[in-house]
């Protein structure tokens, strides 16, 4: 039986009640469907020309439905606009569920279509299942590897090693699991990341066939089964994307459920009757106002998801259920529906949808490279080219390297050639992640540059200790000077160790950090609930009269520098700090603190940070050398006057709240700065 079209696995075989033109390929069908539009879509036709939805080898037709198609295209479009213009389409992440519910709905109708007719086959399915995935996702593995050996420093090919193992062995989404969440900063560092969603994929076709036969075998009714599955699954991810936010996002018995939607409606849209031939699909018999306002409603509910929903959202979840629902409609609804027939049935959404697999593959590869090669923030001009060049690769992977292979001629040594060459990358990817085969990088002597970024240790020598109830790193005895901030504190800790320990004193010192906790007395961000805790610990510890001095530092700049609509935005008093008044009043609450840990005989200070830019990274530095690139910005130097006009609000007014708080301002900028850089 042939498997078709899907995301992240497009599975090809759709299904419609039969028509005409069974035989034709889905761009004919849909050019007769609509011939108005014919004509502007026969460069698409042309270029991507396929035997999609024709006479399965198998036996019973499983006819073609171009709504689908369309379907995948809104799925992959709404998911490739949110990796590359996130603010732009902030739920657009949607589009992997809308891909999941389509999945379910084509497998589960291939499955059915050879159950029914006797033609059940695990070997055959999964074979189809090889030339289907497997050519695309070598390609792209292949080609990330390669580029990654040519382009990323040490630790980053190693890590993509890690990550080309598990996608080979379709396992990425549980190394992620392990590793980070989805939306965290260091996913942009993971050319296959979007891999997860493939991997969970593949398990539900490893277990799922055998399920259904069994089920089938049992005499259940087969939408009542599956829906009872697909409840617990739910049920689990509710409870779970509380629990184990990440376990919930990346594991298939979380989204089993959306997967088994699709499933459901096509057992549910399987149909033999008399005088008809086994295995026809017939839409439901809706009266034609109320299939119109189901695809109507589905549409509304991805489209709404995708424009309102963020990753804010504890997601999946409950709120899975506005997408998963919006694409089970447009299902149900079928071609015979306007939006069906002239929005998703349209050719330029058809084309799209064809070649969405290998799109899905390409575009997240192109965009994570593009901002692991480029220093500070990604351009929208990176990102849009990015796009228009995985639009390219994914309709010349479609043409020359998925269609012969998936639609030529069948045999079982090509199949076990596409295994053969999984295993090949997992073994590669193997060797690169233990160093037995290096990146380019690691020969231009690049090591001691990035041995930068890491050589700090915090707490190094500093021991936890209890003080006044407050939990706190120290050294030594008393009197004792307290260091309070954010992590960026934290890099002081080493010079601190070694100065007490070298010197004859009995001088001791404590600190008190927390990643992310702006020193700010009403300061929050959602991410970081600790941070109220932090505040009022440092009061309790200000009543210690064994601390002669404090301490207050933090990465400054990067607070006071929020864009106006950052997604983890932090507040003051509620006021957000990405705007004029709340930047004021952070100011005046640091001025607030700076005043009431004070105390007679006490030294209060008030730390600037270090100068701080993406081209002085570390890193940034080591890509400079890598690629040969000159120029002061690129050579890990930033010019100091324009480093001062982007910080100039927080310089000057940390200087001002210190001096009004009479505490002393320590600037480093003028010991690590000369007069132009």
């Amino acid at each position: 039986m042939r498997a078709k079209g899907k995301s992240p696995d497009a599975t090809g075989v759709s299904v419609q009640s039969s028509g005409p033109h069974l035989n034709q390929d889905p761009m004919t069908r849909v050019e007769r469907m609509c011939p108005t539009t014919a004509g502007k879509a026969s460069w698409l036709r042309n270029a991507i020309r396929s035997p999609l939805g024709t006479e399965s080898r198998t036996g019973a037709a499983l006819n073609h439905r171009p709504d689908i198609d369309g379907l995948r295209a809104v799925a992959i479009i709404a998911v490739v606009a949110f990796h590359a213009f996130p603010t732009r389409l902030p739920g657009g992440f949607i589009g992997v569920d809308v891909f999941f519910v389509i999945s379910g709905f084509l497998i589960t109708a291939i499955l059915l279509n050879d159950l029914r007719n006797g033609r059940f086959d695990l070997s055959r399915f999964y074979a189809n299942r090889a030339r289907r995935l497997l050519p695309a996702l070598l390609a792209v593995l292949s080609t990330c590897w390669l580029v990654a050996w040519l382009t990323l420093l040490p630790d980053d090919f190693q890590l993509l090693g890690k990550h080309v193992t598990s996608s080979a062995a379709f396992l990425e989404n549980v190394t992620l699991w392990q590793e980070d969440g989805y939306f965290d900063a260091t996913s942009e560092r993971k050319p296959l990341l979007h891999l997860w969603s493939l991997a969970i994929e593949e398990q539900f076709y490893l277990l799922y066939p055998l399920g259904l036969w069994l089920l089938s075998r049992a005499g259940w009714g087969l939408p009542f089964a599956l829906g009872v599955v697909g409840l617990a699954s739910f049920d689990l991810n509710v409870v779970g994307v509380r629990a184990a936010p990440v376990a919930s996002f990346f594991l298939l018995p979380t989204r089993l459920w959306e997967l088994l939607v699709g499933g459901i409606a096509a057992a549910a849209m399987f149909r033999v009757a008399n005088g008809r031939k086994a295995g026809a699909w017939h839409p439901l018999r809706w009266p034609g106002a109320m299939r119109e306002a189901a695809a109507g409603a589905g549409l509304l509910l991805i489209g709404g998801a995708a424009a309102g929903f963020d990753r804010s959202l504890p997601f999946p979840g409950a709120w899975a259920l506005i997408p998963v629902t919006g694409a089970l409609l447009l299902i149900l609804a079928g071609a015979d529906a306007r939006v069906g027939r002239r929005v998703l049935g349209h050719p330029l959404l058809v084309g799209i949808g064809l070649i969405s697999y290998p799109l899905y593959l390409w575009h997240w590869p192109l965009l994570s490279f593009s901002r692991m090669l480029q220093p500070g923030e990604a351009s929208a001009g990176w990102s849009g080219a990015a796009v228009v060049l995985s639009v390219v690769l994914a309709g010349a992977t479609y043409r020359f390297i998925e269609k012969p292979i998936r639609f030529g001629r069948r045999s079982a040594w090509r199949v076990g050639a596409l295994f053969a060459g999984l295993a090949s990358l997992a073994l590669l990817g193997a060797a690169s992640e233990t160093d037995r085969i290096v990146a380019r990088s690691e020969a231009l002597g690049i090591g001691e540059l990035l041995a930068a970024a890491g050589e700090w240790e915090y707490p190094g020598g500093l021991l936890p200790r209890e003080v006044r109830g407050v939990r706190v790193y120290a050294l030594g005895g008393e009197p004792r000077a307290l260091f309070f901030g954010d992590s960026n504190m934290e890099q002081y800790a080493p010079r601190v160790v070694e100065r007490l320990r070298t010197a004859q004193t009995r001088r001791g010192a404590l600190f008190l950090t927390g990643g992310g906790c702006l020193p700010v007395l009403g300061a929050s961000e959602r991410r970081h609930p600790h941070c109220d805790r932090l505040l009022a610990d440092v009061l309790t510890l200000a009543d210690d009269p064994a601390v002669d001095g404090i301490v207050v530092g933090a990465q400054w700049f990067g607070y006071f520098a929020q864009l106006p609509g950052d997604e983890y935005r932090y507040r003051v008093d509620g006021v957000p700090l990405d705007a004029d008044e709340g930047r004021r009043q952070a100011l005046t609450r640091l001025e607030e603190l700076l005043r009431r840990i004070a105390r007679p005989g006490r030294r209060v200070s008030l730390l600037s940070n270090i100068p701080v830019s993406p081209v002085l990274d570390p890193r940034a530095v080591a890509r400079s050398k890598l690629f040969s690139i000159g120029g002061a910005e690129s050579g890990g130097r930033i010019g100091r006057s324009a480093f001062l006009a982007q910080n100039d609000f927080a310089y000057r007014g940390l200087a001002a709240a210190a001096a009004a708080a009479g505490a002393e301002w320590i600037d480093p900028l003028p010991h690590l700065c000369d007069a132009r850089y």
